[in-house]
């Protein structure tokens, strides 16, 4: 396994931060974009030090939630080449309900798309566990062609989901299959959609006890790699599922450094440097760092 180390370090101002995403698009820097689990709001800012940044307003109306004592719950965010962020929300309030993904306008004001993700049925461990534990369900988002979503689950056990339309195809996880850098996601027709799984993948063998967790995705030229707060590593996924396939291997693996208390968010800038958010509750968040460069992943 490889060790990595801090490289840089600086603060953004939202508490308990879950995870992150780049906004590229032509003709400006690339931004950093994430969301926490506590508040419901979207910050942007610089990618590298010295990280000035941006918390967006209140969005806990715009996305129809009226509890004023509730959590945002919002564990996951991408960004498409339109700069339209996508949150995705573990769990909403009722065990019940499904959770969401909530496609915002690029300039972070209201839902151009709610897309409720239905998991129905328990013929299958991963899918009795999304049902029964509200806390072991979406955890991490990226962006795939044709209008799909990849989810991650978080763990209990651990999988890989790809959600489309109700009786769409499974496309799988070949790396022509992640969205293009700079191309817009292809939404539903319509402010509102469900999605159902149609293809998953759980970890091969041994990979499933290395990775006990996985708490955000990253795509970086068409490979996927996850952060895991529990394992405290970053690692490299394998990227040519069919959708008849099982599971996928874990291609290589980095030690995410002690500094980063809860690994939580990753996104990856060019030339494979990780940018990792550090999720720290209340106890724990002395008004230090929070956002941590680390060093250069290399292909291992």
């Amino acid at each position: 396994m490889h060790e990595l180390e801090v490289e840089d370090r600086w603060r953004v101002e939202l508490p308990e931060l879950s995870a992150l995403a780049l906004r590229l698009r032509e003709g400006a820097p690339p931004e950093l974009v994430g969301v926490g689990d506590r508040d419901f709001s979207v910050f942007t800012g610089d990618s590298h030090r010295p990280g000035a940044s941006a918390v967006s307003s209140d969005l806990r109306g715009a996305v129809g939630n009226s509890d004023p004592d509730s959590a945002s719950q919002w564990e996951g965010v991408a960004v498409d080449g339109a700069g339209c962020p996508f949150v995705l929300e573990e769990h909403a309030e009722e065990k019940e309900d499904p959770s969401h993904v909530f496609v915002l306008e690029a300039d972070l004001s209201n839902p151009v798309c709610v897309i409720a993700l239905v998991v129905e049925g328990d013929d299958e461990e991963w899918k009795e566990s999304w049902t029964e534990h509200k806390n072991a369900r979406a955890e991490a988002l990226a962006l795939l062609r044709d209008g799909h979503l990849l989810v991650a689950k978080q763990k209990d056990p651990v999988r890989l989901i790809e959600f489309g339309p109700r009786g769409g195809q499974p496309g799988g996880l070949a790396p022509s299959r992640f969205l293009e850098r700079g191309k817009p996601f292809e939404y539903p027709p319509g402010t509102t959609a469900e999605y159902e799984p149609l293809a998953s993948w759980g970890l091969a063998g041994k990979d499933r006890d290395e990775l006990e967790t996985v708490n955000d995705l990253a795509v970086h030229d068409r490979t996927l790699y996850a952060i895991s707060r529990k394992s405290q590593r970053i690692v490299r996924l394998e990227t040519g599922a069919s959708p008849d396939d099982d599971s996928v291997k874990v291609e290589d693996c980095w030690r995410v450094p002690a500094d980063v208390l809860n690994p939580e968010g990753l996104a990856i800038v060019d030339e494979l440097v990780p940018v990792v958010a550090d999720d720290l509750s209340d106890d724990e968040d002395t008004g230090g760092p929070n956002i941590f460069i680390l060093g250069h992943l290399g292909r291992g």
